[in-house]
């Protein structure tokens, strides 16, 4: 009797935690897995060949959808650009996705991992094929986000926009930065950060030096500026110049909210013995300051020399303003070059011995600077990172990690198993 007993209660008891372990499961899955990615800076994009099951389908019918903690969220905005045959970003092609083209909305706007898809699949004017995009930092692989793609012909833009080009100035705005294209040389001449209206760039800078004829500047390089794309997402831009038929150069420019991304094409006919590229600051930028990886605790900003090491090479600089502060990080493996050096210079003259150029001083004026058997037809790849609000504590070790460390997305057909893709640090540079 006691062991009867003693197995119905064993039994009650094991029915209790089975209970209330199903229970459990069922609160967590009722939550879902929550948002943890906190890279929110960096475009997500994919790729029409990742959901190959959506390709054909009219751009404009594609919608992206997120989760929170009570439900499905409103559409997030979305952009689709597509993409020719040879590699190039083009207005208009057939207005259907291809397998080259490229779905692009951003991290920030990520959500949580929907636990019931119903709510997406029995609420919405939606076709039956979707796809859930799961996005993995892989500096910390248990931060991730999630969103849905869908195809519907009835749905219409959420109508937000976190970028746009402003044709009549040539200025780049967005809720961080106003950035202005230069009209007379290749590149850019203006910077405001925040909703600040003080201009804290001079130019930036361009020397590429040929034997027998001598050292081209920017102003040498007068260009010609195309608007490929305005979108909500991003603004796609191209600039090129020629030097005297003897090189060209072709800027590829792709604006966020809050970050460029640039690939800077050269191809030369002769042979390049030096070439540097850099920013320029202006005169109220003083007081700013100036960090790499070689001045960790930073240097200001003044007009005057400091001593910032040429090597080894730092592939990142920030600048830290009272307005706000930017981060570059660039990628040179494809430049060549016998030696690679950071340049930094301050003063009345330019450090590397070429012409001045712009207000005739450097302000923090830092690059690179590239000698030696420099590679006849290379690019540059780079971000400017212009994150919101302000700050003097160094995080350019951060942003290098993420630029050559790009984030993970898998887009799985109805929820399903996904392939990876990985977002490249500069997608297509012309």
């Amino acid at each position: 009797m006691k062991i009867a007993k003693s197995l119905a209660l064993l039994c009650l008891l094991l029915v209790l935690a089975a209970a209330m372990g199903l229970a459990s499961w069922v609160m967590v899955q009722a939550a879902g897995e929550p948002k943890t990615l906190d890279r929110n800076l960096e475009p997500v994009i994919i790729q029409g060949i990742q959901v190959n099951a959506l390709i054909g389908a009219p751009v404009q019918h594609l919608f992206v959808y997120t989760f929170t903690g009570s439900g499905l969220a409103e559409r997030i905005p979305v952009q689709v650009d597509e993409v020719t045959a040879s590699g190039n970003y083009t207005g208009s092609e057939d207005s259907l996705l291809d397998a080259n083209d490229e779905i692009i909305f951003m991290a920030k706007d990520l959500g949580n991992r929907a636990t019931d898809t119903t709510l997406l699949t029995s609420t919405l004017p939606i076709s039956p094929t979707w796809y859930e995009i799961e996005v993995t930092d892989p500096l910390s692989p248990t931060k991730k986000g999630w969103a849905y793609l869908v195809r519907s012909g009835t749905l219409s833009s959420p109508g937000k926009d976190y970028v746009d080009y402003i044709a009549a100035t040539q200025d780049i705005s967005a809720t961080t930065y106003k950035l202005g294209l230069a009209t007379t040389f290749l590149g850019f001449d203006d910077l405001t950060l925040n909703g600040s209206s003080t201009d804290i760039l001079d130019r930036t800078k361009l020397r590429v030096t040929l034997p027998l004829f001598g050292t081209q500047t920017e102003n040498n390089l007068v260009p010609v500026t195309l608007l490929i794309k305005d979108g909500p997402i991003r603004v796609i831009l191209q600039q090129t110049a020629s030097a005297g038929g003897l090189a060209s150069l072709n800027n590829t420019y792709l604006a966020y909210a809050s970050l460029l991304q640039t690939t800077a094409g050269v191809s030369s006919s002769l042979s390049l013995s030096k070439v540097r590229t850099s920013v320029d600051f202006s005169s109220v930028a003083s007081g700013a300051t100036f960090y790499n990886a070689n001045v960790p605790a930073g240097v200001t900003i003044n007009g005057s020399t400091d001593a910032v090491p040429e090597t080894p090479l730092s592939t990142w600089f920030q600048v830290s303003h009272s307005t706000g502060r930017l981060i570059q990080v660039t990628d040179l493996a494809q430049v060549g070059g016998t030696t690679q050096k950071n340049y930094y210079c301050e003063g009345a003259a330019e450090c590397d011995g070429t012409a001045q150029t712009g207000d005739g001083t450097s302000y923090g004026d830092s690059g690179f600077l590239i000698e030696g058997n420099v590679s006849k037809k290379f690019s540059t790849k780079s971000i400017l990172y212009l994150p919101p609000g302000s700050g003097l504590s160094s995080v350019g070790a951060a942003y290098e990690a993420y630029f050559f460390n790009p984030l993970q997305i898998c887009a799985g057909k109805q929820a399903g198993p996904c392939a990876e893709v990985f977002l490249p640090v500069i997608l297509k540079g012309g």
